[in-house]
């Protein structure tokens, strides 16, 4: 119900809204409206096309850390993960690599997209095409990056067994959450 009364004087003219609950809108709350009053009729005129540069760099570890990917397994598994990545219409793939015990990933996204549930299917994917020959531990590292560091991140994952034996690591990119994860 909606009751306006208008009182007072020329030089103080007062307008009151009476509205069905006690509580009165707050300054923010009114200034929402209006700016949601104005943009309505802009946003039905939008463009439905949109541009997101979402760039992930991700890792996962292999089960117990266990050096599942062999010679004879990364040359499969890589290419496995890039057709997944390849073949989804969310993602743009620009790189893997890795080491015997885990694999790095970067890739770009398009909205909307859960990485979490991304990574769990790729995983899963992976797993099942190549049965006990590997196993992954849940958890997994993602840290997005700028479209300038692309080529960086993209060195980077190439170089990774270069890297890993002159230990010249990036801790930031190594990372990741297992199960072992205590909150540190």
């Amino acid at each position: 119900m909606l009751n306006i009364h208008a009182g007072g004087s020329r030089a103080t003219l007062c307008t009151q809204i009476v509205l069905a609950y006690p509580r009165r809108l707050t300054a923010w709350e009114r200034f929402g409206k209006e700016i949601r009053g104005r943009l309505t009729p802009l946003l039905k005129t939008m463009s439905k096309r949109s541009y997101a540069e979402i760039n992930f760099h991700m890792t996962w570890h292999t089960k117990s850390n266990s050096p599942f990917i062999n010679e004879r397994l990364e040359p499969d598994l890589y290419a496995f993960v890039k057709n997944k990545v390849v073949t989804d219409r969310q993602t743009y793939f620009h790189a893997i690599g890795g080491i015997a015990d885990h694999i790095h990933l970067a890739a770009s996204f398009f909205p909307p997209f859960e990485i979490d549930t991304w990574i769990g299917k790729i995983k899963g994917a992976s797993s099942y095409e190549f049965g006990k020959d590997l196993e992954w531990q849940s958890g997994y590292g993602v840290v997005s990056f700028g479209t300038r560091d692309l080529d960086w991140i993209v060195s980077y994952i190439h170089d990774q067994k270069e890297r890993h034996r002159t230990g010249k690591i990036s801790a930031r990119l190594e990372r990741f959450r297992d199960d072992d994860y205590r909150g540190r």
